[in-house]
């Protein structure tokens, strides 16, 4: 009788158990996805701080700080992403990403998933 009753409440207990084993693993992963942070998290945004212009001098690009991105010094509204050891990954308000890359030591390459478009800019002095 006891038996019975105690594979009653097993076969009870046990979906509910399964059901809520992906919620269990979502929350339990999230914790442990980067146990250990790379150096590329760690990466300063100062290095692309600064004015630079295009290479046919139409624009110029301003870097304050991650959150502040000015174009022909007009507000470029975006929302910093991420950041890695050569690249800083923004997203405008429509959902596009725009990334920010190092070219070389003193230029950028910005690219604008909206217009598919490269444009380089060099530091100015």
């Amino acid at each position: 009788m006891k038996f019975k009753k105690t594979m009653r409440y097993m076969l009870f207990l046990f979906p509910l158990f399964i059901g809520f084993m992906p919620f269990l693993m979502k929350r339990n992963s999230s914790k442990l996805k980067n146990p250990y942070r790379s150096k590329k998290d760690e990466r300063s945004p100062a290095v692309y701080n600064g004015i630079w212009v295009s290479t046919d001098e139409s624009s110029t690009l301003e870097i304050a700080n991650q959150e502040a991105v000015l174009t022909n010094e007009k507000p470029f509204l975006l929302t910093f992403k991420e950041i890695t050891d050569t690249q800083l990954f923004f997203q405008d308000q429509y959902g596009y990403d725009i990334i920010i890359e190092e070219n070389n030591p003193n230029s950028l390459k910005l690219f604008d998933e909206a217009e598919q478009k490269e444009i380089i800019f060099y530091k100015e002095n």
